[in-house]
């Protein structure tokens, strides 16, 4: 924000910072308001005003202009101005107390007045009369001050917060206010008059804008502008009955981000961004430098399973059908049943905040002084290190506290495997346990747009977001190119000279210092080697949990025996047992697993969870031979763009063989290994570099063509060179395979309807993938439709299953035994059933 007021400055300080206030009194001027008397004679009618000002302002009220009178050809020859206070106070329309407000008024009958005439011979206005003395009230030198003509906002400060509203909409009232403050010392602000001016030119580029009635028409609108520049920009939108339902876009950088870092996603809503109360969807994940960067964005009607199911459309289609390898959310019900209909081969981990979140709101109350005993034991079943350990616990907890089974055994137990660490330990998660990223977007989102905001305004927060992202990011590139020298060393650099220089190669910055924090705190560990006949006691042992979820600094994630089922005994080369070198109370006991084809897994499960090297394997390393370290263990989603595009290329990549992987041991022995390793099988990575570059480079292609046939075009309509259209039609028949046809809506799109409440409606319930069938609690029944609209089926007869009556006046034969003239209420043969 501040860059961009600092790039505009020269040109507003060009235009407005030499201005001064009209109306500021010189001594001149109050010298003349002095002498103001009967017979005194004016310059013009701009002098009278400028003179009465003064003369008001000094004394301490202000003038109101009561008259003026014009001559035949149309010039003023008389105005008559009068003290503010003058006149009798206004009589009310309705004397009803109840229809009319408590008002007051500022006409106390006061007696100051001033006449000043033109005559058509004269060459100067006069005054006439002038009635100096005040009546019913007293004068007051601050009104000089706080009275609305006084403290008017002069021009050049109407500009200077024009200039602040139309090139930084985040910008608030107070902080405008603090600057134009200490940029004019002089003036008076009030925080109302700020407020004011700030609407009033918010109003007038909304006008401009767009129309408020043709609200989603500009949002298309604008959408097709901005697809015009980027050809490769991906929109879908849903019309329902003319109006405006869904809308989804990804931009060409969105997709390029989403298909090479799609393996963790996170996604969830926000309302308040808009006057229709449309949920804003964000699609957010973790790029190569550890930073949240949004994927895609989506503004939804509803938040059914129907809508969830369209916007996961949307974005399979926006990216050649790419599925996400886990995708992390909230507890939203609609959502639950979209991924697990939709995307069934798609890991879903649920937040471990909201889970929270539901305990307090349903278990709470019920548990009561037990709550804080339960949330230890809870946290105890979800830190199970293995799944037998889970469900042990799990059973057990439902034991202990039976007031909360409704909500453990109805909605938690249904959903375990997508909360439970010991069903997702095994998946890369970025180290996100929480929807913490994509929450705090929809903070930042929410100091650009707000309830008021139309739907083209959100668009163009979002997109300023978006751009101050995209900036950050090419900044922080432009930073990595710089050359850099270190000045000190640390131990780890000294002890692990190749495995620093691998690094700094091929990670970025940031993921290069989190790396090298975990061999500088390696050296804080001890190891120790488990003979092959002592596997059996360790194996028993589970190591130590952790039972606070705030607390999980150096716990295990999974049993060794689970561990050692995983990789197959067969595998294993050497297994080392690492402790802190002293006491620690946030530390437990970890073992590295090395295999036969030089990769490793330890307990802590960084290597699968973060794609990271974690600082357990570089103390055996230390320590064994057969412990080495390779690029390739990191995952590659973490590298530098142009490490990853050598690492595709064996002609740029000097350790790059189509079939090995090289490795390096402590003192820098090179040795190679099979491609495809035993940790690469644990991760199922269908990380492809080839297939994404290539896929990238096709849109990148298209966008490009796209936009040198628009300025093709326009250059030979401009010089009528109609041979260049053969040319082309030539080039199309080569290449021409199919067609893929738009549909063309040249009807106007309706803005959605405007909803006034927040929430379902109150007579409407929507069933998740994990709740019970539908209760038969009441008689009237509530359909779903594939839109996600409602329908109320009303009373259904019990006789006849049908829905227009019910059992009293049905017609239809007993559905018993199948005669007319009853129901089956009152059928002899039901009592006969019963006797039996």
């Amino acid at each position: 924000m501040n860059s961009i007021i600092n790039d505009l400055e020269l040109e507003y300080d060009q235009e407005d910072s030499n201005k001064e206030n009209t109306l500021a009194l010189t001594e001149n001027l109050k010298k003349q308001a002095e002498e103001l008397a009967v017979e005194y004679r004016f310059e013009s009618w701009e002098h009278v005003d400028q003179v009465l000002y003064a003369y008001a302002k000094i004394k301490g009220f202000v003038w109101r202009l009561q008259n003026t009178y014009y001559r035949a050809d149309g010039d003023i020859s008389k105005k008559v101005f009068e003290c503010s206070h003058s006149g009798m106070p206004r009589t009310r329309k309705s004397n009803n107390p109840n229809k009319t407000r408590n008002t007051t008024s500022s006409r106390v009958s006061c007696t100051c007045y001033i006449n000043i005439c033109w005559p058509k011979y004269d060459s100067n206005p006069c005054v006439t009369t002038f009635e100096s003395n005040h009546k019913n009230h007293n004068l007051n030198i601050i009104t000089a001050v706080f009275a609305p003509l006084y403290r008017s906002l002069s021009e050049s400060v109407l500009n200077r917060i024009k200039f602040y509203v139309n090139n930084s909409p985040g910008m608030g009232s107070f902080m405008i206010r603090n600057l134009l403050i200490s940029e004019f010392p002089q003036q008076t602000f009030l925080e109302k008059d700020v407020i004011n001016a700030i609407q009033r030119f918010k109003q007038n580029n909304h006008n401009e804008i767009n129309d408020p009635d043709s609200d989603a028409f500009w949002l298309l609108e604008k959408l097709e502008i901005q697809q015009k520049d980027d050809p490769g920009m991906f929109i879908a939108k849903k019309i329902h009955q003319g109006r405006l339902f869904h809308i989804f876009w990804m931009d060409s950088n969105q997709q390029d981000l989403y298909q090479r870092y799609y393996d963790v996603i996170v996604t969830d809503n926000t309302s308040r961004t808009n006057r229709y109360q449309m949920a804003l969807c964000f699609f957010v994940g973790v790029d190569n430098r550890n930073h949240t960067r949004i994927f895609a964005q989506a503004l939804l009607s509803d938040e059914t399973s129907s809508s969830y199911v369209w916007v996961l459309e949307q974005l399979l289609k926006a990216n050649n059908g790419i599925l996400p390898t886990v995708l992390l959310s909230d507890a939203d019900t609609g959502l639950d049943a979209a991924i697990k209909n939709f995307l069934p081969n798609v890991k879903h981990v649920h937040c471990i905040f909201h889970i929270r979140q539901n305990l307090d709101r349903h278990v709470q109350r019920s548990l009561g002084e037990n709550y804080t005993e339960f949330l230890s034991k809870f946290y105890s079943v979800h830190n199970s290190l293995n799944e037998t350990l889970f469900n042990i616990r799990w059973e057990q907890l439902i034991e202990l506290f039976p007031c909360a089974n409704d909500y453990l055994m109805g909605t938690l137990d249904k959903i375990k495997e997508s909360w439970g660490k010991a069903f997702i330990c095994m998946y890369f998660t970025a180290g996100m346990t929480s929807t913490q990223r994509v929450e705090g977007i929809n903070g930042i989102i929410n100091k650009y747009v707000n309830s008021k905001s139309s739907l083209v305004e959100c668009f163009q927060g979002i997109q300023e977001f978006l751009c101050n992202q995209t900036a950050k990011a090419e900044y922080r590139d432009w930073i990595e190119l710089l050359p850099h020298t270190n000045i000190s060393t640390t131990s780890s650099e000294r002890i692990f000279p190749h495995v620093i220089k691998e690094l700094k190669k091929y990670l970025t910055m940031e993921m290069y210092f989190i790396q090298k924090a975990q061999l500088d705190i390696s050296l804080e560990y001890n190891a120790t080697l488990i003979l092959p006949e002592d596997y059996e006691v360790f194996e028993e042992d589970f190591v130590h949990e952790v039972n606070d979820e705030n607390n999980q600094d150096d716990f295990a994630q999974i049993s060794l025996r689970s561990l050692v089922d995983k990789v197959d005994r067969t595998n294993i080369a050497e297994i080392w047992r690492i402790t802190y070198l002293t006491h620690k109370s946030n530390s437990s006991p970890h073992f590295v697993i090395l295999l036969c084809d030089k990769s490793h897994i330890c307990t802590c499960l960084m290597i699968l969870n973060r794609g990271l090297v974690c600082r357990h394997f570089f103390q055996v390393m230390i320590r064994s031979k057969q412990a080495q370290f390779s690029i390739f263990l990191i995952k590659k989603r973490w590298f530098k763009i142009e490490s990853e595009n050598q690492l595709g290329n064996p002609e740029t990549c000097n350790n790059f063989d189509n079939q090995n992987q090289e490795f390096v041991d402590i003192n820098g022995q090179s040795s190679y290994a099979k491609e495809s390793t035993v940790l690469d099988e644990l991760r199922n990575d269908s990380y492809l570099i080839d297939d994404i570059n290539v896929k990238i480079n096709i849109r990148h292609l298209y966008s490009n063509l796209f936009g040198l046939g628009r300025k093709i075009a326009q250059v030979a309509s401009e010089k009528h060179r109609s041979d260049i259209l053969n040319v082309f039609n030539e080039i199309l028949e080569e290449l021409y395979n199919d067609t893929n046809e738009i549909a063309d809506e040249s009807n106007k799109t309706l803005n959605p309807h405007i909803v006034k409440s927040k929430g379902r409606p109150r007579n409407k319930r929507y069933k998740s993938s994990v709740e019970m069938g539908t209760k038969s609690g009441g008689s009237n029944t509530f359909v779903q439709d594939n839109d996600g609209q409602g329908s109320s089926q009303g009373n259904r007869c019990s006789n006849c299953n049908a829905t227009n009556h019910n059992i009293r006046r049905c017609t239809a034969p007993c559905k018993l035994c199948k005669k007319e003239g009853h129901t089956y209420v009152k059928c002899k043969g039901k009592d006969a059933e019963n006797d039996d």
